[in-house]
């Protein structure tokens, strides 16, 4: 029993993709470089490829984006900080 492997028609504006040519799930991975079950999920009930299904993961949208984020100071001044120390200390 052989499986069909399902194609997808490209209408996209991509400049690595040819406008009007058949592109399975596993080749179109590797050339626009998403994850393929990222794109498995966009394409679930298409048949066509338009822009919308081929842009890049905005850098906020993925996964470990906590380690692209500029981390704020807690404390602003030194006074805070002096202050945080004293707060941190043991009671007892």
């Amino acid at each position: 029993m052989t499986t069909k492997t399902k194609m997808y028609r490209n209408e996209s504006s991509h400049d690595r993709l040819v406008h009007g040519a058949n592109y399975a799930l596993s080749e179109l991975s590797i050339i626009l470089g998403i994850n393929r079950s990222t794109l498995s999920g966009r394409l679930q009930h298409v048949q066509v490829l338009r822009d919308r299904h081929v842009r890049a993961l905005d850098k906020y949208q993925s996964a470990d984006h906590r380690h692209e984020v500029v981390v704020i100071e807690r404390c602003e001044s030194a006074a805070d900080k002096l202050s945080q120390k004293h707060l941190r200390m043991r009671l007892v």
